[in-house]
């Protein structure tokens, strides 16, 4: 009786967790006329954080975007978009963790660079995997998924945890 009520009291804290996602968003001006904006966007899930946005647009146009993806501390993978559409996507060497990343082009059906742009709306779930212009899946070593990413205008958000639980 002892082991259960101990497997109990350790289980607790997890069926209260939230899950939910969270966003804290700050922005800063500098420059002339206050043309250029920092914008920084911290997202968490279950008080741990899963991603980390830094836009910063000069006189309306996007000079870098830097989207940092995290999984229980770790840094996982990082999407970085410039001017003129470049995009470079990179994967933390000794991650614990796999990722898969997907782009399409929606206005097509096979997969293709799409072209992005800034200052896009974050939309919320439910989404159809199969036209989200990317995707990014965060495995496990056995293969499952544990946390998952859309992309909407070359803007990465974290789905809903029901939504990674479909999978």
């Amino acid at each position: 009786m002892k082991i259960y009520i101990a497997l109990f009291l350790s289980c607790a804290s997890l069926m209260g967790a939230d899950l939910s996602i969270h966003l804290a968003s700050t922005t800063r001006y500098a420059g002339t006329n206050k043309s250029t904006a920092f914008e920084m966007d911290v997202f968490t899930r279950g008080g741990q954080t899963n991603l980390v946005r830094d836009t910063r647009i000069k006189d309306g146009a996007l000079v870098a975007r830097i989207q940092t993806f995290y999984h229980h501390g770790f840094k996982v993978a990082m999407f970085v978009e410039g001017p003129k559409n470049n995009q470079d996507f990179e994967v933390e060497p000794g991650s614990p963790y796999s990722v898969r990343f997907r782009l399409r082009n929606p206005r097509e059906s096979d997969s293709a660079v799409i072209s992005i742009k800034a200052n896009a709306a974050i939309p919320r779930g439910p989404h159809n995997f199969e036209t989200d212009e990317g995707l990014i899946s965060i495995r496990a070593k056995d293969g499952g998924i544990v946390d998952m990413f859309a992309c909407t205008n070359g803007v990465y958000y974290p789905v809903e945890s029901y939504e990674i639980l479909d999978k």
